[in-house]
């Protein structure tokens, strides 16, 4: 069911290094993975170099999941 007029939420982590973000976004990503069904987390490296415009954060994002076919198409647009 979706639910209407929700703002969407993001989160900003902000800390110094080695507080232990990445450690925490990690743990994060394995909890959503194993509890919530028909979820598809993806997790990203720390540093992306190949990304720099929204088109290739979707291409990056596809490559994730796998699946072929919508790469294949992403790529005809």
């Amino acid at each position: 069911m979706l639910v209407k007029n929700r703002t969407p939420r993001y989160y900003l982590l902000v800390g110094s290094r080695g507080v232990g973000k990445t450690h925490f976004i990690t743990l994060l990503y394995y909890n959503i993975k194993e509890r919530i069904e028909n979820s598809l987390p993806i997790k990203l490296s720390e540093e992306e170099f190949s990304i720099y415009r929204v088109s290739d954060l979707l291409l990056r994002v596809l490559e994730m999941t796998g699946e072929k076919e919508l790469i294949l198409a992403f790529l005809r647009i």
